[in-house]
């Protein structure tokens, strides 16, 4: 189809941007030993996105459910590294900058990444069509192992998780995501993904503070973790 045709052309497209960002990379006008640690570092990040999709695809085949640490794994490596560690490390290490602010600037990226994540799970349920640029209930049909999921199975009674089992994974109507929606504050799950963004929130501005770079780019970055959490909402 004509569809399946420009989805295609878009995989090549991006597959022939990936090596030829290396090209670019390798070009780079810096020292040697800067230019060494910024591919390896390219390679490395990017190898991790490669293995927390192959994650993400055994906890969709896996019969027993992933629990909230597995989650929050495959959000680090398919999100927060390649999203947000990545640029902040690659720009620490143009810069010259020590090993402390690289590892400061590397937790700082995983907190962002992974606000940046639970706000994409709360929009693709709450979110509209026009907001998010995908079909309501995007991971609801797929069956997406997100912790909005989990957390709706672990608190439901016995007929609600039945009815949730057969909901999630399935073509579902408007109906079904009202279902998921109101269960979510019934279930009180909104205010434990509202205290995990919190918390990744604090920690953020924490490490912000601590680091050792002007106002202006403190500023920068808190508007960033701000933007992070505030989105379309």
């Amino acid at each position: 189809s004509s569809e399946r045709f420009g989805e295609n052309i878009g995989i090549c497209m991006g597959d022939i941007a990936f090596f030829l960002s290396f090209e670019l990379l390798g070009n780079l006008a810096v020292p040697e030993e800067i230019k060494t640690q910024v591919l390896s570092t390219y390679s490395q990040e990017l190898s991790r996105v490669g293995f927390g999709q192959i994650r993400d695809v055994y906890h969709s085949m896996a019969t027993d459910e992933p629990t909230a640490q597995d989650i929050l794994k495959v959000y680090e490596s398919k999100t927060a590294r390649y999203t947000f560690v990545l640029p902040l490390v690659l720009g620490a290490y143009l810069a010259e900058q020590s090993p402390q602010v690289i590892n400061e600037l590397t937790q700082l990226g995983i907190h962002i990444g992974l606000l940046f994540q639970l706000v994409d799970d709360r929009l693709s349920i709450f979110g509209t069509e026009k907001e998010t640029g995908k079909p309501a209930g995007t991971d609801i049909s797929r069956n997406n192992k997100t912790l909005y999921r989990y957390y709706l199975l672990r608190k439901s009674t016995p007929v609600l998780k039945k009815k949730l089992q057969n909901i999630f994974g399935k073509p579902v109507t408007m109906q079904d995501i009202d279902d998921v929606k109101n269960l979510i504050p019934e279930l009180k799950i909104d205010q434990i993904i509202d205290s995990k963004l919190a918390e990744l929130e604090e920690k953020s501005i924490t490490l912000i503070q601590k680091l050792t770079i002007s106002a202006e780019n403190k500023d920068a970055l808190v508007s960033l973790v701000n933007f992070c959490k505030t989105r379309l909402v």
